[in-house]
């Protein structure tokens, strides 16, 4: 080896980039340890060298070392050197620095400046102090959505001391690099939540209130900035409007409205929709609508099962309530007819009023409920001898039952028709016509019978 005594600027590069890097906090205290060459049996002298930092011989930073960029230190135990460096003399952040040290015999060997391998050094690559923040100032979690999170985003280099106060109880959490996250969606791991689950199970608004105290780095603190403060308001979802039960079966092509007989808890929007009962997205129709808590549809689908759905959101909040839903059937257009099963009727003439003989008729609706039919019984010679308004039916069969009052007693002697006739049919939806298809009923009447001959009584 070479000898010198003499400390000149190395000829290879400082700092070498093959040297490792490391991340420090601007203003943080770190030590450095440096083993000697086993092969000495006394101590060495040790040079240190420093860029970005000052050296010190303790934690406390209370015994500079040399003149603080560099210093000439004797090696102790089994030939090693260690000295404090606080990184707080670079000139802008994210700068870069060094520290190295190479070794002089107790025989005063050391290598050339020319030999890379004389220095051990390490690059050293600094941030700021560490800035916290919420991203804002509040946060309205509603329980419909069971979860909520609270983000905090964390510049500087990790891992992190953040104490913080939850409703005024003061807390810690160490951070490290695994914990941070993307979670604002700006392209950056720099972020951490507090995080709630189970918000559906809440029975009352509550209120959790936040403020960051400190954050530091490497024992480093750096600077809490807007927003320190967060308020998480977990508010219960709103009970769900109610519809009024109306129009629950429709004919095709009529316009209904939907109406809520309770609009909601502060409602500051209702939101309708139409479903079909199939699966379907998007809805067949649907209103959002702040001025209006009605909704209007025209039914021009094919005739099935839908349902309707209603829910508001509202003002205090933004929270959207639980939904209120009616079920709808749509029917194609009505039409009403006797029924196959009860055909045309035959029998005899009255001999006198018979109140407990009648004639029963089937009546059959098809078409959206409630409706009604008004019939007309004529005499054989076209007479009205009958009438009679059925209103306000739910059942889709009704029996028309007539009374044998019919006596046939004109001559010449022979069978005469009266009839049963369907004249007019309804619903109760303004502008729907129930067609009538079959609408006669005939009650044949026989006349009354007689013996043509005197009994012959002769043996």
């Amino acid at each position: 080896m070479a000898v010198s005594n003499g400390y000149a600027q190395p000829k290879v590069p400082i700092p070498n980039p093959k040297w490792p890097l490391d991340s420090v906090v601007n203003g943080s205290v770190h030590f450095y340890t440096v083993h000697g060459d086993p092969n000495y049996v006394g101590p060495s002298t040790f040079v240190w060298k420093v860029w970005g930092g000052r050296l010190f011989n303790d934690q406390a930073l209370t015994s500079m070392a040399g003149d603080g960029t560099t210093a000439t230190v004797a090696g102790y135990g089994a030939n090693l050197t260690r000295l404090w460096v606080v990184w707080d003399s670079f000139k802008t952040p994210l700068d870069t620095g060094y520290v190295y040290v190479y070794e002089i015999s107790a025989d005063s060997c050391q290598r050339p400046d020319t030999d890379a391998g004389k220095f051990q050094g390490m690059r050293i690559k600094v941030s700021a102090p560490p800035v916290a923040r919420f991203i804002s100032d509040q946060t309205i979690a509603c329980s419909n959505f069971d979860t909520a999170r609270v983000i905090v985003e964390i510049t500087g280099m990790p891992p992190y001391d953040l104490i913080y106060t939850l409703n005024g109880e003061r807390k810690s959490w160490h951070i490290t690099a695994a914990d941070l996250s993307d979670l604002d969606g700006d392209g950056i791991a720099n972020n951490v939540s507090f995080y709630y689950s189970g918000l559906s199970a809440f029975k009352s608004d509550s209120v959790y209130l936040y403020n960051l105290d400190t954050v530091s780095s490497g024992g480093v603190y750096g600077k809490i900035v807007d927003f320190s403060t967060h308020d998480l308001i977990v508010h219960v979802q709103p009970p769900a409007p109610v519809i009024l039960p109306n129009w629950t079966e429709v004919t095709v092509g009529t316009t209904k409205t939907y109406q809520l007989s309770d609009p909601g808890v502060n409602p500051a929007e209702w939101y309708w929709s139409l479903w079909d009962n199939i699966p379907s997205d998007p809805p067949v129709n649907n209103l959002n609508s702040s001025i209006t808590s009605s909704f209007d549809v025209t039914f021009n689908y094919p005739p099935g099962l839908y349902y309707v759905q209603a829910q508001y959101r509202d003002k205090l909040y933004g929270c959207y309530s639980l939904f209120d839903s009616l079920n709808i059937e749509l029917f194609g257009l009505p039409t009403i007819a006797f029924s196959d099963s009860t055909p045309n009727i035959m029998n005899c003439s009255a001999t006198m009023p018979m109140p407990n003989e009648h004639f029963d008729f089937v009546v059959q609706y098809t078409g959206a409920l409630t409706y009604g039919f008004t019939y007309d019984v004529y005499k054989y010679d076209g007479t009205l001898v009958g009438h009679d308004s059925i209103d306000h039916q739910t059942n889709r069969s009704n029996i028309i039952s007539i009374g044998n009052t019919f006596v046939n007693d004109a001559l010449p002697e022979q069978n005469r028709p009266w009839k049963v006739v369907l004249k007019r049919a309804f619903n109760e939806e303004p502008g729907v016509k129930v067609s009538i298809l079959d609408s006669v009923r005939v009650i044949m009447i026989y006349p009354k019978p007689f013996i043509q001959d005197d009994i012959d009584f002769a043996n």
